[in-house]
Formats: C-alpha cells, structure tokens, sequence
C-alpha cells in the first residue's frame, strides 16, 4: 500500500461518521491528481499534493472540539499538527510532510501563492466547494479571477459551469450587503415605504406590503425595471438588524 492509500484509510478513520467530510477529502484529492498530471507535474511534487489534498481538512475536528466553530483560519490553525503527527506516522520524510503541513496551514489563504501543490490544492477545493455549497455564477466568477491560475483547473471550472462564459450581469442580483447598506440608517437598517425610498441612494425604487416588498432593479439594458421579490419573513428580520459598525 503506497503513503496516499495509507492516508487515506488514516483520514478516514479521522472523520468517521462524517460522510460528507469524507467525501469532500476525496472529491478534492480526485481533482487535484487530476489537475496535477493534466499540468504534467513531478512525480514527487505530485506524490506531494495529493497528500496535501487527503489531509487538507484535518483540521475541522480539532476546530470544532476547541471552539465550536471551523472557519478557514480555524482550520489552517488546528490542522498543522494533527497533519503533522499523520504524515510521520505513515512514513513521509519530514522535508515532504513539512512542506504538507503548511499547505494544511495555508489552503484557505490566497495570497503569497509560492508553489504549484498550493496553487492546485486551492482550485480544487474551490471546484469542490462551490458545487457543494451551492455558489451562485457571481461568486464563482470571483473564484475564476482569485483562485484559478492553470489551464486544466480553468478547463473544469468552465465544464462544471458554462454559463460563466455569458455577460456577466446577466445573472447578477443585488445581494444581501449591498440591499442593507442601501437602506441602513445609523441606528438601524430600516425598510422604508415607496415615499421614503425615493430619497435612497440606490438606483430602483422600493414599495411594501403586508406580505413582501419588492424592490424593483434597473437593467443596463433598455433601461427597463425588473422586480426582485423578498418574502416577508426576510424583509422582518432586515428590518430588525443593526448595521455594520
């Protein structure tokens, strides 16, 4: 059984009883050698990041015992040593696992990118991601710009979504953020009636009732106005919410 196996049967040990963690190490590992021999990596540097891509989350167990939480700096905290005590366990010379231990450390971290295992580990848990978490066109388009930098992670982005390759406003809304610092006021975000709205800054105009407010967008093209419905239980809770400091 080589070191990638062996990782394997350890990280699922690790997460067992968490299925969709399980399948989330595996679908990035899949991606990553992929990518990694489309790119006609080593046999070393690829050996590399698929270890990286089994271990990647190693840290959201500990994360969460220790907080209660797992965000990505959580998770690149706390995965550095379990990582470490995995990769030594199953015979991975130290320079390898070390090296594995800070992509563990950095695989939610954009910037400062300094090698083609991390830049492969960070397009293939965004493939993975965004199709698990459901991401709109808008965001993914923002992950093409950030994230993607080969061709092959590129090429399946696109097979993955191909209405990436339409207008880009085509499919943009206004999102939660922008719709709550249109309308915040410094005590609290407020939802004002049609005559109120007039005086806000935002280009549309808003009108409410009883059952959902409707905040009408306008489209660059023909300069028509298109509604977007928010239902009632949505507009209550943006009424009760304090603005960002």
């Amino acid at each position: 059984m080589n070191e990638v196996h062996e990782a394997i049967r350890e990280m699922v040990a690790w997460e067992r009883g968490v299925p969709h963690r399980i399948q989330h190490f595996l679908k990035v590992h899949s991606f990553c050698r992929y990518i990694g021999m489309e790119e006609g990596l080593d046999e070393a540097t690829l050996r590399r990041l698929e270890l990286a891509a089994v271990v990647h989350d190693i840290g959201i167990r500990p994360a969460e015992e220790k907080f209660g939480k797992h965000d990505g700096p959580l998770q690149e905290r706390e995965g550095v040593e379990p990582a470490r005590r995995l990769l030594r366990g199953i015979g991975v010379e130290e320079e390898t696992a070390e090296r594995i231990a800070f992509l563990v450390g950095h695989h939610h971290t954009l910037t400062g990118v300094d090698g083609i295992d991390w830049r492969i580990l960070l397009e293939a848990d965004f493939l993975v991601n965004s199709q698990e978490k459901g991401l709109p066109l808008s965001a993914i388009r923002r992950g093409e710009e950030t994230v993607f930098r080969t061709e092959s992670g590129k090429w399946l982005l696109h097979a993955q979504y191909p209405g990436l390759k339409m207008n880009a406003g085509r499919d943009r809304i206004l999102s939660l953020p922008a719709l709550i610092l249109r309308f915040q006021s410094r005590q609290r975000v407020r939802i004002r009636w049609a005559k109120a709205s007039r005086r806000a800054s935002m280009p549309g105009r808003v009108r409410a009732s009883p059952e959902r407010l409707a905040v009408s967008i306008r489209q660059k093209r023909g300069g028509s106005w298109k509604p977007l419905f928010i239902p009632r239980a949505l507009t209550s809770w943006l009424a009760t919410m304090s603005p960002p400091e």
